[in-house]
């Protein structure tokens, strides 16, 4: 009997493989027995190929962060126009965003688990993609600051990504013409408008440092929970530095939630409490489909923008709640954005109803990608300038 051969590509497959796993599991939640059963292995022969589980997530995050160098990475054409070399660059990454879907927002989210120097080795090449795209942004919108470049290169990066948060069905090619029709309506955004009046309360910055305001201890501890997950990760933060934080001691957080796993779910309730009325209200109290689309995007920034750690918590630390919350939230979440399609659809009635569902989801992402990079100020000025970019982006195509 002739001795099993072993396919040439087994690393690849395995790579492949751990990188959605990471993905929708987190680094934390993949299990290496687990990855080497989807592939058809034994433990012991994936550890043959990759020594830690470490090594074979930094293999997956450098694998992706390299797919995305290499599609930026277009022959040089002087004699090409600003826009047809954008548009190349843009039909290059979004051929390798559907390429890499479920997998492709593992550097998004969990690039954090990075050691020190590997990080820093990622985040110079994705420099380097985001330069390589500034570029003829910058030679199509020379009346831009430097700044304004930088923004609408970080919402054309997202809406590329949004794809990998979402499984609405819609053929391969109709999702590229999606994704590059939004980057390029983001692109041509105004480059100034004016700020919409701010209330004081939504103008009030957003509170990063120091015990929580709040004297309801349990309210104390879930203020505390939702800051310190965002900022480092379910896993990396203890129950004893949640109660520290809070000003108690770690038996007192048992008095009002059930432990860590229980102070997740509650931060998640709360965050999705905060999102979904918001949408209702805009479609209820506007006066006509272009008012709600504007007065949607409106409440969903000024929402964001004054609870930013919820925001990236909500998008970052789903793989962490057990599989029914996590269903039931994700379920929440798939619903938003139908609400959202569903108010784009009153303008646009003609347009297919799961691209109108990509271009919310696309939204999503540009908020929260854009707000991360300007450190989510309370500035009206950029805050006008994200909204005008989303209403930009749902007129699209």
């Amino acid at each position: 009997m002739s001795a099993q051969v072993r396919p040439r590509d087994r690393r690849q497959q395995i790579a492949v493989v751990a990188a959605e796993a990471f993905d929708a599991h987190g680094y934390h939640g993949a299990g290496m027995d687990e990855i080497a059963a989807a592939v058809g292995i034994s433990g012991p022969a994936l550890y043959r190929h990759f020594p830690s589980k470490y090594a074979l997530f930094l293999h997956s995050v450098e694998s992706l962060v390299s797919a995305l160098d290499d599609a930026t990475d277009l022959p040089p054409d002087p004699a090409a126009p600003p826009r047809a070399r954008l548009t190349a660059l843009l039909a290059s990454l979004a051929a390798t965003s559907i390429a890499h879907r479920r997998s492709g927002g593992l550097y998004r989210w969990e690039a954090r688990m990075l050691r020190d120097g590997d990080r820093r080795r990622v985040v110079r090449t994705m420099r380097t993609v985001t330069a390589r795209l500034a570029a003829p942004v910058h030679a199509l919108r020379p009346e831009l600051t430097g700044a304004e470049v930088q923004m609408r290169t970080t919402a054309a990066l997202s809406v590329l990504g949004s794809i990998t948060g979402h499984r609405v069905p819609l053929a391969r090619q109709r999702i590229a013409s999606v994704l590059v029709d939004g980057c390029l309506a983001v692109v041509d955004c105004p480059a100034r408008v004016p700020a919409a009046p701010v209330r004081a309360a939504d103008a009030a910055p957003h509170r990063t440092a120091g015990r929580p305001a709040p004297a309801d201890p349990r309210e104390a501890l879930l203020t505390e929970s939702i800051r310190l997950f965002a900022r480092r990760g379910y896993h990396e933060v203890g129950v004893e530095e949640i109660a520290a934080a809070a000003g108690m001691t770690a038996s007192g957080v048992y008095r009002h939630f059930g432990g860590k796993p229980a102070l997740l779910d509650a931060a998640f309730r709360r965050t999705a409490e905060g999102f979904g009325p918001a949408q209702h209200a805009a479609t209820v109290s506007a006066p006509d489909p272009a008012a709600a689309l504007r007065l949607q995007a409106e409440l969903y920034i000024r929402r964001s923008f004054r609870h930013p750690d919820q925001l990236t918590l909500y998008f970052a630390e789903v793989s962490n709640l057990p599989p029914s919350r996590r269903r039931m939230l994700r379920a929440a979440h798939r619903r938003l954005a139908e609400c959202w399609a569903d108010t784009l659809l009153r303008s646009r009635p003609d347009m297919p109803r799961n691209e109108a569902v990509y271009l919310a989801h696309a939204a999503f992402a540009v908020i929260l990608d854009v707000g991360r990079a300007v450190h989510f100020t309370a500035d009206p000025g950029t805050q006008a300038q994200l909204e005008e970019m989303v209403l930009a982006l749902q007129r699209a195509g």
